[in-house]
């Protein structure tokens, strides 16, 4: 039982934990309405943790271990511009749905 519940809190926490990090990105805009403040929790989890996947794929493979020190830096720049250039884009098409903070 205490299992469950300490599991339970667990997964709050990190939901809790990854709202922030995408309010803190996105500020000074946030969600507008139930709606927008529904869908931000209900994507927050899945895009901080994908971003998180992507980063580990790209930058922690067979491939780039073999890479020299200098192409391997030269690739993690390169990636880690590609995923900002993404999240970049996707949050010129998210901050129409979100509205200044008066907070």
């Amino acid at each position: 039982m205490r299992r469950n519940i300490l599991v339970i809190v667990s997964i709050v926490a990190g939901i809790v934990i990854c709202v922030g990090l995408i309010l803190v990105e996105i500020y000074p805009y946030h969600p507008s309405g139930m709606l927008g403040w529904l869908s931000l929790i209900l994507v927050a989890l899945p895009v901080v943790l994908g971003l998180e996947l992507i980063g580990e794929k790209l930058l922690q493979n067979k491939i780039v271990a073999k890479m020299g020190r200098t192409a391997r830096i030269l690739y993690g720049v390169i990636a880690i511009l590609v995923i900002l250039t993404i999240i970049a884009l996707a949050l010129n098409w998210a901050i129409p749905q979100l509205r200044l903070s008066s907070w």
